[in-house]
């Protein structure tokens, strides 16, 4: 079980000993999410101060809970799961959360993270090249879009 209290403690720790802290995100992963988890979990990685966040929309994988559920509930739009897109494409639709909400979910906290100007201004100083710094915009652009 995963204890959240332990969460923000274990970000700073690694900070402190300069591990670049990563979170990866997933929106749509059950019955009880709804769009105010989904803001908290938002202000909670601005809050903490990540280095790098992936928003991914929730795709349940054969043979986890979480597909015998879907599968159960008919919670999947062609009636099973198939490989996409986990940032742009959805595959699951929740009693609460339509399609469209789960991916402008992912849209909104991409931007909210990606265009804090502490945000920018950290990863500035960090390419190499200009190249390297084309490359992430281009990264960033298909991120947004």
């Amino acid at each position: 079980d995963l204890d959240v209290t332990k969460i923000e403690p274990a970000v700073q720790l690694i900070k402190k000993y300069g591990i670049k802290a990563k979170v990866n995100i997933l929106v749509g992963c059950g019955p009880l999410e709804t769009k105010k988890t989904i803001g908290y979990n938002r202000k909670m990685v601005r809050k903490l101060d990540f280095n790098q966040v992936m928003y991914n929309i929730c795709n349940p994988f054969p043979g986890t809970e979480l597909y015998k559920t879907a599968k159960e509930e008919g919670w999947f739009i062609k009636g099973d799961y198939y490989p996409s897109d986990v940032q742009k494409e959805v595959i699951i639709k929740l009693p609460h959360l339509s399609p469209k909400k789960l991916k402008r979910a992912v849209r909104i906290g991409n931007l909210q993270f990606f265009l804090r100007p502490k945000f920018i201004i950290r990863n500035i100083r960090e390419f190499a090249t200009f190249k390297d710094f084309i490359y992430a915009l281009k990264v960033l652009k298909r991120k947004l879009v």
